[in-house]
C-alpha cells in the first residue's frame, strides 16, 4: 500500500490558501524564502562533499523557514517550492516528509519545478524510513561508479516519472552506462563480495559508548523523561570523516540534533577508498 500524505493543515492551509483570497490580489513571493533557497543552492554548487559548516547553515535555514511557515508567510507557489527545497536538505524523515508536502502544494498551485521536487522528496523520505524509492531520483557512489539507491521499479510507471520530470528507467540506465563507462547501465551496484581473512573495511575510531558519553542530554528531553536510541545513516568519506548524515529513527526534544552534532565529529577508518554508507545506533540517556 502506498503511504498517504496529509497537508499540514494548520501551517500550510492558513498560510497558503487564505492568502489567495486577499482583496488586493495574489500575494507576492516571500523574498526571504527566495534568499534561503538561493543560499541553499549556492552551498551545493561546484561540490559533491558537504561538510559540517554546510550542515550548520542548512539547520539555520530550516529553522528560519519553519518560523516563516508557522507565521503564515509561506503563501505562493514559489514560496512553497523554495521552502520545500530547504527541508529537502534536512537531517531526518520529518524534514523530508515536510519537503514533500510543501512541494506537492507548490505543484498544485502551479509551480512546474515543484513536480520534480515532490517526487525527489518522496524518494528521500521513503529511503530515510527504510523503504525503497519509487521514482529514481536518489543516487549513491560505490567503487567509483554511480548507481541508484534501492528502488521499487514497479511502484510508479514511466509515464508517471515523465509527468514528474524524472527520467524513465531505461533513460537512467543509459545515462549510468555513459557516466560509468560501461556497455550496459545497471541501476543497482553489484553485491558486495566477502573478503576472507580481512578485518572490517569501515570501522569507528573508538567505541559507540565513547560517542554516547559526548551527547549533552537536552533539558527538554530530561523534562519529558526521554530515553532510548537514535538511529542515523551516514556516509563515511575516504579520509574517515563524516559526510552526509541524517536521522532514520529519532527521539525528538533536541536529542536528534545533539546526536548529529556528536556524529559529525566522529572519525572512522575507511579502507574501501570510496564514500561508504553505514547505519549506527546511539543510545541516549540522562
Amino acid at each position: 500500500m502506498k503511504p498517504r500524505f496529509t497537508l499540514l493543515a494548520a501551517a500550510l492551509a492558513a498560510g497558503s490558501l487564505s492568502a489567495c483570497a486577499v482583496a488586493r490580489g495574489a500575494p507576492a513571493d516571500n523574498p526571504r524564502l527566495a534568499q534561503l533557497y538561493e543560499q541553499d543552492q549556492a552551498d551545493r554548487t561546484g561540490t559533491t562533499v558537504l561538510g559540517p559548516e554546510v550542515d550548520r547553515r542548512d539547520a539555520e535555514r530550516r529553522r528560519e523557514a519553519r518560523a516563516l511557515l508557522d507565521s503564515s508567510r509561506v503563501r505562493t507557489a514559489a514560496d512553497h517550492y523554495h521552502a520545500a527545497m530547504v527541508f529537502q536538505h534536512g537531517s531526518d524523515s520529518t524534514d523530508f516528509r515536510l519537503a514533500h508536502e510543501l512541494a506537492k502544494r507548490g505543484e498544485e498551485m502551479g509551480n512546474d519545478r515543484a513536480r520534480w521536487l515532490a517526487a525527489a522528496s518522496l524518494d528521500r523520505w521513503l529511503l530515510s524510513t527504510g523503504q525503497p524509492q519509487r521514482y529514481g531520483t536518489q543516487y549513491l557512489e560505490q567503487g567509483g561508479r554511480t548507481y541508484l539507491q534501492p528502488i521499487d521499479s514497479t511502484a510508479v510507471t514511466d509515464e508517471e516519472r515523465r509527468r514528474a520530470g524524472v527520467e524513465t528507467l531505461d533513460g537512467i540506465r543509459a545515462r549510468l552506462a555513459r557516466v560509468n563507462g560501461t556497455a550496459e547501465g545497471s541501476l543497482a551496484p553489484p553485491p558486495a563480495r566477502a573478503e576472507a581473512d580481512e578485518g572490517p573495511r569501515v570501522e569507528l575510531v573508538g567505541t559507540v559508548a565513547d560517542l554516547a558519553r559526548q551527547v549533552r542530554y537536552p533539558e527538554a528531553a530530561r523534562a519529558a523523561g526521554i530515553t532510548g536510541r537514535v538511529r542515523v545513516q551516514l556516509t563515511v568519506q575516504p579520509d574517515g570523516t563524516v559526510g552526509e548524515i541524517f536521522v532514520v529513527d529519532g527521539l525528538g526534544h533536541g536529542v536528534d540534533e545533539e546526536v548529529l552534532r556528536v556524529m559529525r565529529a566522529a572519525r572512522f577508518t575507511n579502507l574501501t577508498g570510496e564514500p561508504h554508507e553505514i547505519r549506527m545506533v546511539i543510545p541516549v540517556a540522562p
